[in-house]
């Protein structure tokens, strides 16, 4: 959760398209949107295919939340709490040892 109290929603199977803007307007019909962040990769520039929504209030979240299937331009959307997806193991945020800043959180394996 943040400062706010208001949990984020984490947002995969974001079809490549789609970036910030089309993310926050599709999230709009539940809610006012505080930040809505599409995930890219720094090399290619090609959608990670996941990000996240925060609303202003608690209302849109939960709006959201109580929408069972969400889809954008064909794609089933995987919408969960972001904590929630950081406790059950599945680390997409941290996929390929990036974290959300860009920096490796691996140990460097060099052999020297």
């Amino acid at each position: 959760m943040t400062s706010r109290g208001i949990p984020r929603l984490f947002v995969g199977n974001i079809p490549w398209t789609i970036g910030h803007k089309e993310l926050r307007d599709y999230f709009a019909q539940f809610g006012q949107i505080q930040h809505a962040h599409v995930f890219y990769d720094k090399i290619t520039g090609m959608s990670r295919n996941f990000g996240f929504v925060q609303f202003f209030s608690r209302d849109g979240y939960v709006n959201s939340s109580n929408t069972t299937d969400h889809f954008l331009e064909g794609n089933k959307l995987k919408v969960t709490d972001m904590l929630q997806e950081q406790r059950s193991g599945n680390q997409s945020i941290q996929q390929n040892g990036a974290q959300q800043d860009g920096r490796s959180n691996r140990s460097d394996q060099r052999r020297l």
